[in-house]
Formats: structure tokens, sequence, C-alpha cells
């Protein structure tokens, strides 16, 4: 039979060593700060190489299920440009102008 005092590393009276009990306590520390609660943080493209961030474009619609793009003209953004004609200023600015 095998008993403790044979053991390198002493077992304790569930019959597990101490080494044994320190790694599942570790373990389940990194599962506290890193478990599927938290999350898996930022989808970036280490994680996912297909993926391709966008820039904060509109949706101006929805794919359909065979493919296609339905646009809806409600999503367009709405541009009240005023009529400049007749104004004095031009857009353009020389460099060579003083800075106030």
């Amino acid at each position: 039979p095998y008993t403790a005092a044979q053991s390198s590393c002493a077992l304790d009276p569930t019959g597990r060593s101490r080494r044994s009990q320190g790694a599942m306590f570790l373990s389940l520390l990194r599962l506290a700060k890193m478990g599927p609660s938290k999350g898996r943080g930022p989808l970036n493209t280490k994680r996912a190489p297909m993926l391709k961030k966008g820039y904060g474009s509109i949706g101006l619609g929805r794919h359909t299920k065979k493919g296609f793009f339905f646009v809806n003209p409600m999503l367009f953004p709405m541009l009240n440009v005023p009529d400049l004609t007749g104004f004095e200023l031009q857009p353009y600015v020389s460099r060579n102008t003083p800075v106030i």
C-alpha cells in the first residue's frame, strides 16, 4: 500500500496533494478574472483574422435572405445645406492669411 509518508508532497484528509489544491485555487482565481461572465474582451483582428473593422458608417438598409441589400430611404441622412449663391466668403483660406 501507498502511504503519505512515501509521497514527496503531503496529502490532506480528502486525499489530494497540497500542490494540486494550490493549482486548482490558481485556476479558479484565473477563471474568476477571465471567465465567460467577464467576456473575452474586444473583438480584434488578432482573434478574428477575417474581421475588418468599420469606421462608423451609417447602416442604410439591411441584407435579404437571397444576399441582396435593401436600402431603406428613411435611413438616409437629411442634410440641410444653405444656398450660398452671392455669398462673400469663399471656402479657400490662403496660407498667407495672418493668424488672429
